[in-house]
């Protein structure tokens, strides 16, 4: 599956969204009905900032989060959207506020519950292992080319692919101060040549 930003950042555990002043936690709670699905789930900070981006953002990051978490599991689910025309089709608002506070039940460890009698029967927690991903500014995006950079062995070939993309995609590229591993220094100006990406020291 070819890389995007949104899968990259995914693949590091991390959302990186853009903030613009929106509320749009209804999609966002669709969304994260979506990758609950898969396993995965959108800490607390990662469901608020994803919430204040535009909606077509949203319906992007949705569209090649769930794409590439159907490839990686092998084709194995048979996946159907809770809501099949999203963005145009999410959860009611009332259906999104019992599911928020579903969730919410869920980041605290089973401490909050909703102080209003909210649900005919009281909200059971169940230790469900999700994989959280986490939210991630534009500086902690530029860090995962640094971060792969820096290990002082080989690149596996999911992290070798990652550089790559930087490398192709005109991404800022933050260098630590050494790269450590010599095979790993090749390849990645190998990459920055072929792809005629200024190298500034």
């Amino acid at each position: 599956m070819k890389l995007t930003r949104n899968i990259v950042a995914l693949q590091k555990g991390l959302v990186c969204p853009s903030n613009d002043g929106l509320d749009n936690r209804i999609p966002v709670a669709t969304v994260q009905a979506h990758l609950m699905s898969f396993g995965y789930m959108l800490d607390e900070d990662a469901f608020a900032e994803l919430s204040k981006s535009d909606l077509s953002e949203i319906q992007k990051f949705n569209d090649e989060v769930i794409s590439y978490l159907r490839e990686i599991t092998g084709g194995k689910r048979n996946f159907t959207a809770l809501y099949k025309n999203f963005p145009e089709e999410v959860m009611s608002k009332s259906d999104s506020e019992l599911f928020y506070n579903a969730i919410r039940h869920y980041w605290s460890n089973g401490t909050w519950e909703p102080s209003t009698a909210t649900y005919e029967r009281p909200i059971k927690f169940e230790k469900i292992k999700y994989t959280m991903i986490k939210y991630g500014t534009q500086e902690r995006f530029e860090r995962i080319f640094t971060d792969l950079v820096s290990i002082n062995t080989s690149l596996t070939p999911s992290d070798l692919n990652i550089v790559k993309w930087f490398a192709e995609t005109n991404q800022k590229l933050v260098f630590p101060d050494v790269i450590p591993f010599k095979e790993n220094l090749c390849v990645i100006f190998g990459e920055l040549i072929k792809n005629n990406v200024e190298i500034i020291f």
